[in-house]
């Protein structure tokens, strides 16, 4: 049988397999209720990527890759067009439930990258935005729970984390996403999905910029190691041969546009701080950290 504690009201299960994590899933019942989503359909997927409004060829694009899943946008279309502010009382409205989406969001990797868009409107919200908060309700709708297994395993020495970008994802601004899962073994310790502060002129240096982050997160989880008596090494993963190869050599070379900042991992390289290592496209799990994750996830 299982035994079951509440730590900030998430659920903590301890069976036979190992420990089980649960975000609190009344947050999700929550949030459909207060978008008014009881009786609506669930979403197969907690968004669509934005494609311009300029041009019918991307308006044709955007309608095939929904696959006929125009039912789940019911009753918004309405607000999709048009740059109106929301009035205070429903920008209030707005700002609580995607503070409330932000919370889940730490145990949801599901929903991580959704919810990031959508906190990137919170200091000014419109009414074309309430479409993409709506679909992670409906998604919510459809699967309000997920629980994260951590299985018995041997003891390890090794932080390994991956991580991914999506050059200039944002069609408005330009800027791309970071994204990255901490793992010890097979086991989860933190994910994130984060806009980049600056513009990346080219997928090497956005990829660049997404490895310090990465970095940065697996030498805390090091230091948290640490000072509970465990010693730990690290590695970082990322599917870019081209910022795999600015990690491995001194300076810019002939790459010019970059960041000095952004050569820190060359410093964390050959001080053997962290190991940088390359990992297939298609085998790397923070790929769903930079994009809405698809329907057979």
């Amino acid at each position: 049988d299982a035994k079951e504690i509440r730590v900030l009201n998430k659920v903590i299960r301890l069976t036979e397999q190992g420990l089980e994590l649960e975000a609190d899933p009344r947050h999700a019942e929550l949030v459909v209720r207060a978008l008014g989503l009881e009786a609506a359909k669930p979403s197969p997927t907690p968004g669509t990527k934005a494609t311009k409004k300029s041009t019918v060829r991307d308006k044709l694009q955007n309608d095939a890759e929904a696959e006929g899943e125009e039912e789940d946008e019911e009753g918004a279309g309405d607000e999709e067009e048009g740059p109106e502010e929301l009035a205070q009382g429903e920008a209030k409205e707005y700002r609580a439930i995607v503070a409330r989406l932000n919370y889940i969001a730490s145990d949801r990797p599901d929903i991580q990258f959704a919810v990031k868009e959508a906190a990137r409107n919170m200091a000014t919200p419109r009414r074309e935005h309430w479409p993409a908060v709506k679909r992670i309700g409906k998604y919510l709708k459809g699967r309000p729970r997920l629980v994260m297994k951590y299985e018995w395993q041997k003891p390890l020495g090794t932080v390994v984390t991956y991580t991914d970008s999506d050059w200039a994802g944002c069609s408005k601004t330009g800027k791309s996403t970071s994204g990255g899962i901490v793992t010890i073994g097979g086991h989860m310790i933190k994910s994130y999905s984060r806009q980049q502060r600056t513009v990346a002129l080219s997928s090497a240096e956005a990829e660049l910029h997404a490895m310090v982050a990465a970095s940065a997160e697996t030498l805390g989880v090091i230091g948290l190691c640490k000072d509970m008596g465990i010693a730990m090494e690290g590695e970082v993963y990322t599917d870019s041969s081209a910022a795999l190869g600015i990690t491995q050599r001194l300076g810019n070379g002939k790459v010019r546009h970059l960041r000095v900042q952004a050569l820190w991992v060359q410093e964390v390289r050959c001080t053997r701080r962290l190991g940088y290592k390359k990992v297939l496209g298609s085998r790397n799990p923070a790929d769903i950290l930079t994009k809405h994750v698809p329907k057979d996830l």
